[in-house]
């Protein structure tokens, strides 16, 4: 996502956009996300325990644009698989054991 900001950075410099509000309402939506993202994986090595929702919310975010480039007048299905292939393995080891176990949330009132 950082590389898709950057990415859009140099295009709104270098290129003329139909709408510059739009150009940079988009970039500001991606610098969110890069920072959420940073959040989420920062987090991630820590084990906090919020972030296996931060990550299925992305996940769905990327499963969604991926549905989107593999149909329609423009579909683009090496970019589809290109996202598909990973959200879906994502989405499948957020619900490993292992990883709900790493990032659960520690009893706060151990039984006694």
């Amino acid at each position: 996502m950082i590389a898709v900001t950057c990415w859009l950075v140099v295009d709104l410099f270098t290129l003329t956009p139909d709408s510059y509000t739009s150009a940079i309402a988009i970039l500001v939506l991606a610098i969110l996300a890069s920072i959420w993202i940073s959040a989420v994986a920062v987090s991630s090595i820590r084990r906090a325990p919020w972030i296996r929702a931060g990550a299925v919310i992305w996940q769905i975010l990327q499963l969604s644009v991926a549905v989107g480039a593999l149909q329609g007048t423009f579909a683009r299905a090496d970019i589809g698989l290109a996202l598909l292939i990973p959200s879906l393995l994502g989405l499948v080891l957020l619900f490993m054991p292992r990883v709900v176990a790493a990032v659960k949330r520690p009893d706060e009132y151990p039984a006694e």
